[in-house]
């Protein structure tokens, strides 16, 4: 199948543009496109559905789309370079203490968690303007290991 010229010719499926920029994030679900998307239900690089913490020794990420997904990380430690994840528990911030690297997806209110190995989130730039990176990783449900969802090609930038 030739791919659709949007504007040109009739589509079902128009190329969606993936943003960059300062406060975007975008990433693929099972192979299915994810934006984070607030409140008022735009779309990125207004920032609406992002929240970023950075303390001295941690740094978390929290992209949501409030409907159906949200994507949390957090790297212990952070500074150039890529960290390997680890088991989490499934806390989302707020509640989450542990001094370790790891990820969690909420879909439709069901948490999946990272494992040892599962994936890494790279730091590509890492200052007090700016942290930028990358993320591939694969989370398994909470409550029943054997369900996954694959996450790729996953880009941020703050």
């Amino acid at each position: 199948m030739l791919p659709c010229l949007f504007g040109i010719l009739g589509c079902d499926n128009p190329v969606i543009e993936i943003p960059t920029g300062d406060r975007t994030f975008s990433c693929y679900v099972n192979g299915d496109l994810f934006l984070p998307r607030g409140n008022s239900g735009g779309v990125m690089p207004v920032g609406d559905g992002i929240s970023i913490l950075l303390g001295d020794d941690f740094y978390n990420f929290l992209a949501k789309d409030y409907r159906n997904y949200t994507i949390y990380f957090k790297i212990n430690n952070p500074q150039l370079g890529s960290f390997n994840l680890e088991e989490s528990d499934g806390l989302l911030p707020g509640s989450d203490n542990r001094d370790i690297t790891h990820a969690i997806v909420r879909k439709n209110g069901v948490i999946y968690i990272s494992k040892p190995g599962s994936g890494t989130i790279t730091l590509d730039e890492y200052s007090e303007e700016n942290r930028k990176g990358s993320f591939e990783f694969i989370v398994y449900r909470q409550d029943n290991p054997t369900k996954k969802l694959i996450i790729t090609e996953g880009k941020f930038d703050d």
